[in-house]
């Protein structure tokens, strides 16, 4: 399949688009038969068939088309849209129909492409996966469609009386932010962060958008508690930003509230807060907080030695006991192992030297944990 893909490129750039369109859909037909009665776990079955939808769009955007090229290839498309091997890929349908969308430049095939989308819906609408996602995808070819057919304001119409879908709202966001409507941004982004509150990626999305706004429209509080809430929520490259926005005698308040609130949270933050530790090189915290969790002393030792040596050794111990204690297979202790040759490393022979017999004298019962002990 791959050499006959090639050959659609190579014909496509010869300028016969409908030959290469017959190959390329020629290429996604057996790609499909293969998929429904095989495993692609790994992917390779579906790039190719990503391959020739690219190769495809690539065909149908460009302008040296003819007419009766694009009848033919809307032809070809809107056909295939039914094969019944897609029958279980609604994915490659849509795309398919995307690329038809790009043809549509004159009322008939404009006909044509919207009784074929009408009725896609239709016919998806009785499967219950059939939700918000392929709804959107379907209206995204139509505002193709609008755009290309009845001009900017229309578009923009269809755009916004559809906000409810993500990629309209996006799509708005960007707009506005175009047209240097902060306030707008604004708007849009807390009324989808409203709208979207139960998917988390998406709400953070729309609150990335206002923090990019309070940015560009200087709202300083603004974006003070916006970011604040980022870092609380994990996100540590807001913390410079943040710490940017004050000056030198108002920011060891704001840094103590911030850590404080950290210190609140416990464990559901620690990875926030021990970065913050580390970017302010607070040591004296950054030592309490591994001495509270040993397991952490292989992350941040570096951030500890040389002024807590003494310290950081007996915590590697700690650490490499609590390990032989809580696993049981060779994996588990090579990697204790591995602990015990790092801590060696970096100046703990004798601590590594006691701390290998005593496992070797707890655990001579162990065969396997005794032969990678004998290693290091």
């Amino acid at each position: 399949m791959r050499p006959t893909l090639d050959k659609a490129w190579q014909v496509s750039e010869k300028g016969r688009q409908v030959l290469a369109v017959r190959l390329t859909l020629t290429v996604m037909r057996e790609m499909l038969e293969l998929i429904n009665q095989a495993d692609d776990s790994g992917g390779c079955i579906g790039q190719v068939i990503d391959e020739a939808v690219n190769l495809l769009d690539d065909i149908t955007s460009k302008e040296a088309l003819g007419d009766n090229e694009k009848e033919e290839i809307l032809e070809m498309l809107i056909n295939e849209v039914d094969y019944k091997a897609y029958a279980e890929w609604s994915n490659w349908q849509l795309d398919l129909l995307r690329c038809c969308a790009s043809l549509v430049d004159k009322e008939t095939l404009r006909n044509i492409m919207e009784q074929k989308l009408n009725a896609f819906v239709t016919d998806k609408m009785n499967y219950a996966w059939f939700g918000n996602y392929y709804e959107e995808r379907v209206k995204l070819i139509q505002y193709s469609l609008i755009r290309q057919c009845d001009g900017e304001k229309q578009a923009r119409d269809f755009m916004l009386n559809n906000l409810h879908h993500s990629g309209f709202r996006e799509m708005a966001i960007k707009e506005a932010l175009e047209e240097q409507d902060y306030e707008g941004v604004i708007e849009l982004a807390l009324e989808g962060e409203q709208q979207d509150s139960s998917l988390p990626g998406l709400v953070q999305k729309w609150r990335e958008y206002r923090y990019q706004a309070y940015q560009l429209a200087n709202k300083i509080k603004e974006l003070r508690e916006l970011a604040l809430e980022f870092i609380l929520d994990g996100h540590i490259s807001y913390y410079k930003c943040l710490k940017e926005s004050y000056n030198r005698q108002e920011w060891p308040a704001v840094y103590q509230k911030i850590i404080g609130l950290l210190e609140e949270q416990g464990n559901n933050r620690q990875s926030i807060y021990t970065s913050i530790l580390v970017v302010e090189d607070e040591k004296e915290k950054l030592f309490e907080y591994v001495q509270a969790n040993p397991d952490q002393i292989a992350t941040f030792y570096k951030e500890l030695l040389p002024l807590y040596e003494d310290e950081v050794f007996r915590l590697f111990v700690r650490h490499i006991e609590n390990m032989a204690a809580n696993t049981g297979d060779r994996r588990g202790y090579k990697q204790v192992c591995q602990v015990v040759r790092r801590l060696k490393k970096i100046g703990g022979r004798k601590q590594a030297a006691a701390v290998k017999e005593k496992l070797l004298q707890q655990y001579k019962r162990r065969p396997a944990f005794c032969d990678e002990l004998s290693r290091i």
